[in-house]
């Protein structure tokens, strides 16, 4: 019986399970199993290439955290080595069911992967950063040319390999075997996500620190759904977790700060207020949206030309209170390690009140990042109607209360998040200072009315915070900064970008930033300044912190620094380099472009390498 190419017959064999020409004709099953095979085994040539990102991990001593790494790393190196089987070789195989077709191109394309992957892993090592078309633009052709080498040589073992491979497995039978290892890796790659999804609702370090280490790796969460239906407090388990790790070094793959902070006992024990609202961008900061903003920013440092880290909370409040680019969130949340600023007021025994419209363990996940260490945390705020603005009201009125309780002689440090102007324009339905372009005509307000309406709402409440201030006697002894975490977008530009997340456009970078410190009077600032520069400003001038700002920040004092010349900023999905006059954005998965100061794309960019190289290595200056 002959082998027929267009059927799922078996190609004859003799005993070894060889054929005088390996590449002869065969049928569509048995080039499937090889293919199938030949991905595992590649797998396994993967898995070994990359222990290098191993030599950068402090590798844990728990039981359940070593087999998560086990799972992980086998997990993972198995989805990129079957991607290309499911995604390329399984369709050419069932098309052409040619072994002289199908061979070479698995060859070519897992010796790439692999070369790949050693430069990558090599780039990792160095600086803690993977590759992408972003980076591989400052990547010189030394780097290239050794790649070329790598590929050259995985090329002539990829050739054995499959060789190999068609007469050890691809003959007929042996089906049990195969079928028993392809369910093993399958439980290995869920293990790992299930056991994934149990440590982050427990906060557990040890296995949350590993996933940034591996290329390409996505890990799922479902701490909110945990928690909502009963199966976990979030709660009770940050508390346990908390009291755990006193005493306990964490941050070992972390070089931050790189000197432990050296602050002066003797300055300034100023009070701290942070006033943060969600999605206000600077151009609506104004006398007839925001009033009390506006007549605030006339006693205050006011800072004209202010970015935020990212557009999106999660980056913009880590930017704000790091100091440091967005792009480092990853590893800080999985360590569960809280900035500089944070630790010095701990350390200098504020009274801490943290009061968020905004559960704390959403997206920007400030529980486990800036307030990592606070006992006792105010998770989330509870309100009836579940609305924003009764959010928001509940918030300034615990603050007030809170305030009551502070004694004249303590110092505190207060985070109020208000959340109205971002979840679906929020405010309350019988508000009468509401906007409505459309009243006249007897239309409902627009977005941007809603918009406006909730910036309002918001701003009434601030006043009441501002004036309490003030009849307290506590506004000369306390520096208050009102800013937003980033702006919104009503599709200004015609781009058809909306809301925040979506673009690194003025309207979402662009916030107010409104400093009132005590014994300053009044100023406009012009110069570029970002959510980068806060952290610096208030460790050196308010905390007689005497650490040289590289230690623990990227940006600088807020006073005396000049324009920016370039800016990281961070998002859900990527990061982009702001400059003057072009952003370069890139995106998971390694696509970026290049857009001009419309946000509109430019079809023939120049990359500044310089820039490139200098924003590299500020992504990577703080690990080991």
């Amino acid at each position: 019986m002959s082998a027929r190419t267009d059927r799922g017959d078996e190609a004859p064999a003799d005993e070894s399970g060889s054929r005088k020409d390996w590449l002869a004709p065969a049928g569509r099953v048995r080039l499937l199993k090889w293919a199938s095979w030949f991905a595992v085994l590649n797998a396994a040539v993967m898995g070994i290439v990359a222990l290098r990102y191993l030599l950068r991990f402090p590798f844990p001593d728990e039981p359940v955290a070593i087999l998560y790494v086990f799972l992980a790393y086998t997990g993972q190196f198995t989805l990129l080595a079957y991607l290309p089987f499911l995604l390329l070789l399984l369709p050419l195989a069932l098309l052409v069911p040619r072994p002289k077709l199908v061979v070479p191109v698995a060859i070519i394309v897992f010796s790439a992967i692999l070369a790949l992957l050693t430069v990558d892993s090599l780039l990792f090592e160095r600086n803690h950063f993977h590759l992408s078309p972003l980076t591989i633009r400052i990547l010189g052709a030394g780097t290239w040319g050794f790649a070329a080498l790598y590929f050259a040589i995985f090329a002539a073992i990829e050739w054995f390999l499959a060789r190999w491979t068609w007469r050890r497995f691809s003959p007929p039978g042996r089906r049990n075997r195969g079928i028993l290892l392809g369910a093993l890796l399958v439980l290995c790659l869920t293990g790992s996500q299930a056991i994934y999804i149990a440590a982050d609702a427990h906060y557990y370090v040890p296995i949350t620190k590993f996933d940034h280490y591996l290329p390409l790796y996505y890990r799922l969460t479902a701490k909110r759904f945990l928690d909502r239906h009963g199966l976990v407090s979030l709660n009770q388990n940050r508390e346990r977790n908390l009291v755990a790790g006193l005493g306990q070094v964490r941050g070992k793959e972390l070089n931050y700060p790189v000197k432990p902070m050296d602050c002066d006992a003797d300055a300034p024990q100023y009070n701290i207020l942070f006033i943060v609202v969600d999605a206000m961008r600077s151009d609506f900061a104004t006398a007839e949206i925001t009033p009390a903003i506006e007549r605030f920013s006339h006693r205050a440092l006011n800072f004209r030309n202010h970015y935020s880290g990212g557009n999106s909370s999660r980056m913009g409040m880590f930017s704000l209170f790091y100091g440091i680019p967005g792009t480092y969130w990853q590893a800080f949340q999985s360590l569960q390690q809280p900035p500089a600023l944070m630790d010095v007021i701990q350390r200098r025994n504020y009274r801490i009140g943290v009061f968020g419209s905004d559960t704390l363990y959403g997206p920007s996940n400030l529980d486990r990042t800036v307030f990592a260490r606070i006992p006792d945390l105010r998770m989330e705020t509870n309100t009836r109607p579940d609305a924003p603005y009764a959010r928001d009201i509940a918030i300034t009125e615990e603050w007030l209360a809170w305030l009551d309780g502070v004694s004249p002689t303590e110092r505190f440090f207060g985070f109020l998040y208000y959340a109205a102007p971002t979840h679906r324009y929020s405010y309350p339905p019988d508000y009468d200072q509401a906007f409505n372009s459309q009243a006249k005509s007897g239309g409902k307000p627009t977005l941007i009315d809603r918009y406006k309406s909730s910036l309002r709402f918001d701003d009434e409440l601030i006043a009441r915070v501002l004036d309490d201030l003030e009849n307290r006697g506590l506004m000369e002894q306390t520096i208050v900064i009102l800013t937003s975490d980033h702006g919104e977008e009503f599709n200004d530009n015609g781009l058809e970008f909306q809301g925040h997340g979506t673009a690194y456009s003025d309207y979402q970078m662009h916030t107010p930033m409104l400093v009132h410190w005590p014994g300053m009077d009044h100023r406009e600032v012009t110069v570029r300044t970002s959510h980068l520069d806060v952290p610096p400003t208030l460790l050196a001038r308010a905390l007689g912190c005497k650490n040289p700002v590289e230690e623990y920040s990227t940006g600088q004092d807020l006073l005396t620094r000049p324009d920016w010349p370039w800016l990281i900023a961070g998002s859900y999905n990527g990061y982009a380099i702001l400059e003057p006059e072009q952003t370069t954005v890139t995106y998971v998965g390694g696509y970026f472009e290049v857009r001009d100061r419309d946000y509109r794309i430019i079809e023939d960019p120049v990359i500044n390498a310089s820039v490139l190289t200098e924003a590299m290595n500020d992504m990577g200056r703080f690990f080991r």
